[in-house]
Formats: C-alpha cells, sequence, structure tokens
C-alpha cells in the first residue's frame, strides 16, 4: 500500500490535522533559504508532538548537507525518525553516516540505473525533479518511467504533485509513498487545510 508524505510543515495546527487524518510522514525543512524554512526548535517541537502523540506518522527532517558531521549533529539533536538528505556526497560517505533512517535524494534529469540507486544502503530513496540551483521544491514533474520498477517498495516519488496524480501512481507504480508539497499551498511556505484533506482523499482511493 502506498502511503502519503506531505513536506514542508511550517505550522503545529496543520501537523496536528494531517498527523489525526493518518498522513504517513511529514516533513520539516531545515534550509534557512526555503520558503518552507522550519526553524530547528520548531522542527524539535513538532517532532516531540509526533513522538508523544501520533507516533504512526513518521517525522522526517528535511537537510541540504554534504557534511557529515553536521547530518549527524541534526540527528542526535533532534531524533526525527527520518532524515532526508540532498547531498552531493558518494556513496561511501553516505554509507559511514551510522544514522537509521535514511532517505536519500535523487534529483532526475535522465534515467536512473538501479545499481547507481543502491549503491546508497538508504531506507528510502525519494526521486525529485532536477532544476540547477534548487534542492527540492520545484513544483515541476519528471518522466516516472525513467525509475527502475525493481526498486519502487523503497521509493518515495516527489516532483511536483498534486492530489489528483496520487491514484495513478499508485496504480502504475506502486511506490512506497507518494510526497506532495508545493501544490498544497495557498501561498509558499503556507498549506491549505482543504487541501491537505484532498490529498488525504485521493491517497485512499
Amino acid at each position: 500500500m502506498t502511503v502519503l508524505k506531505i513536506c514542508g510543515m511550517t505550522d503545529l495546527g496543520l501537523v496536528k490535522l494531517a498527523a489525526n487524518r493518518g498522513v504517513s510522514m511529514l516533513g520539516f525543512i531545515l534550509v534557512p533559504s526555503s520558503p518552507r524554512y522550519c526553524h530547528p526548535v520548531m522542527a524539535s517541537e513538532y517532532i516531540e508532538w509526533l513522538r508523544v502523540c501520533a507516533p504512526a506518522t513518521k517525522s522526517v527532517v528535511v537537510m541540504v548537507s554534504d557534511d557529515p558531521d553536521e547530518v549527524r549533529s541534526a540527528y542526535d539533536t533532534l531524533r526525527p525518525d527520518f532524515i532526508q538528505l540532498h547531498s552531493n556526497m558518494n556513496a561511501t560517505t553516505f554509507n559511514q553516516l551510522g544514522i537509521s533512517g535514511l532517505i536519500k535524494v535523487f534529483s532526475v534529469k535522465a534515467p536512473l540505473k538501479e545499481s547507481d540507486i543502491l549503491a546508497y544502503q538508504a531506507d528510502f530513496y525519494l526521486f525529485d525533479t532536477f532544476k540547477a540551483g534548487q534542492s527540492g521544491g520545484t513544483g515541476l514533474s519528471f518522466d516516472r518511467s525513467w525509475l527502475p520498477l525493481s526498486v519502487m517498495p523503497k521509493t518515495i516519488i516527489a516532483g511536483g504533485l498534486k492530489p489528483e496524480d496520487i491514484p495513478k501512481l499508485k496504480s502504475e507504480f506502486h511506490p512506497y509513498a507518494v510526497d506532495l508539497n508545493s501544490r498544497l499551498e495557498v501561498r509558499k511556505g503556507r498549506k491549505s487545510p482543504a487541501r491537505i484533506e484532498k490529498a488525504i482523499r485521493f491517497s485512499y482511493r
């Protein structure tokens, strides 16, 4: 069964809404340049609320970093369920992070080889659209036929998804999760409760 991930959460009320309605994963972006930036103090509050009040909804800290020590420090400080890492680390460095709950991000601009993906020993692989100078949150889609079907059980598909896209992705590709972000917003950094509810409805179809 494909689950729903919502990224770019910045408001505790919406965190509670999504968790109470059964969203499986919620992402908090620790990138100051992002319009969806979540300060680590606030991210810590949201993660703790999920841990205590809604443990079935997993917390995901989103980072852009090539520094293993920075990644480990964020994990040790915040203790999320997952670290979603946008990084140019090679597979050897990535595999030596020693962190449980790693999501390796691939920015897709051409067909991917299974061997290049599996070289990274991650819990999940997230595929988003490549855009020069930007790590995620582009609102743009990519050709999903470029993804090897063999990795779908550990795949999270992102890239400009709207709620109406969910049933087709589930039926055609059977990924572990679909990841929605910008298409749930009324403006950059502010998600609509109604659009979150819509995504949840489509994820149950």
